[in-house]
């Protein structure tokens, strides 16, 4: 009977191999060896309750953020390449790079509440967020980014060749920046404050409010003399800021 057990027990813990994940018993603490796609789709569930804030960097991956209708987060790829992850702390930290960028994914689906943080390090593919609550929302990149009907308190957005475009959100202090001639697109969207600056793009922003309500600056070191602000800096592109 004790062979038997052996064997069984020897059984698992070599199942647990084969597949590339190894969970540690630890507190508040779960990890995920690195795994190499073979351009398949796969999903993973993460079973830790309580995260609230999602770290993400990765390479060549088009990356997507929704939520759903479920109380656990689903990690969703479609590409070739290595990808791996932990939790520690109430935090999700995902790591992945792709070999190619064209039809590459990591899509994540969030339960339904507000978070602390959300950090999307990417590097050559996009990175779109749709209908997320957080209280801070960082994204940098050099290709485009998108923030769809989000609820953001400190919003910061940077990219080197793309345009950026937030569209339908609610947002209490932005900073968004540009490189070359990326364009800044603010669209039906509420804020307090924003300071949008690029090299020589576009800036188009169409404010939620009353114009009488903002101070807007054309360039650096402006007095602020009203607590909302709206500063749009290009060196050669176009500026246009309305309200509706």
């Amino acid at each position: 009977m004790k062979k038997l057990l052996k064997t069984v027990i020897i059984g698992i813990f070599t199942v647990s191999i084969s597949t590339g994940c190894v969970r540690f018993s630890k507190e508040d603490t779960e990890t995920n060896v690195t795994k190499e796609s073979s351009n398949k789709v796969f999903k993973e569930w993460i079973g830790e309750k309580g995260i609230d804030s999602i770290k993400i960097n990765t390479m060549k991956n088009n990356v997507k953020i929704y939520y759903h209708d479920n109380e656990t987060i689903l990690i969703k790829g479609n590409f070739k390449g290595e990808y791996n992850y932990s939790t520690e702390n109430n935090s999700l930290n995902i790591n992945s790079t792709a070999e190619e960028s064209d039809e590459s994914s990591l899509t994540i689906y969030l339960p339904k509440k507000e978070y602390k943080s959300i950090s999307v390090e990417n590097k050559d593919a996009t990175s779109k967020i749709f209908d997320v609550n957080v209280k801070n929302l960082s994204i940098n990149s050099n290709d485009e980014i998108d923030v769809d009907g989000a609820e953001v308190e400190n919003l910061k957005l940077s990219t080197g060749n793309k345009k950026v475009q937030i569209t339908k959100d609610t947002i209490r202090n932005a900073v968004i920046e540009t490189k070359n001639n990326a364009k800044i697109i603010v669209d039906q969207t509420k804020v307090n404050s924003v300071n949008m600056v690029t090299d020589v793009g576009d800036i188009f922003a169409k404010i939620i409010g009353n114009k009488e309500d903002y101070q807007i600056n054309y360039s650096k070191n402006t007095t602020a003399a009203k607590e909302r602000q709206i500063t749009a800096i290009s060196n050669k592109g176009k500026v246009e800021i309305s309200f509706i």
